[in-house]
């Protein structure tokens, strides 16, 4: 039996396990261990002409517009898309044109989340 095995059945990693799990699954708020961020955080960063992967800290139910708002230029982002594992699928969360159809839901279901953002022009957000 390897060391880690050993602190797996000691259950020295299993808490920790269960926390990142629920956090990723968006459980947290169920089981009450941790409660998520208060505002909108994104590491500030240079993005590029085309889709840039960020990561996004943010209060369930954050509408996509708040967030995308947290662009040098917002008026540069075209769209939002958030990969689904599950389905092996992008799904649109946000369009700069707003009679796009998008997927649903129209406002953040996680407390961190990996999303592309595709620009039209280089600059930052953070």
């Amino acid at each position: 039996m390897s060391k880690l095995e050993r602190r797996w059945r000691r259950g020295g990693a299993l808490v920790g396990a269960a926390v990142v799990g629920a956090t990723f699954a968006g459980g947290a708020a169920r089981t009450g261990a941790q409660t998520g961020p208060t505002t909108i955080v994104i590491a500030a960063q240079n993005v590029y002409r085309g889709c840039n992967s960020i990561v996004v800290q943010a209060p369930l139910g954050t509408p996509w517009p708040e967030i995308v708002a947290r662009f040098s230029n917002p008026d540069d982002v075209e769209g939002v898309w958030q990969f689904d594992n599950g389905e092996q699928r992008y799904r649109g969360r946000y369009f700069k044109l707003t009679n796009a159809p998008i997927d649903e839901p129209t406002s953040t279901v996680a407390f961190v989340q990996g999303l592309f953002f595709c620009v039209d022009a280089d600059g930052t957000v953070g």
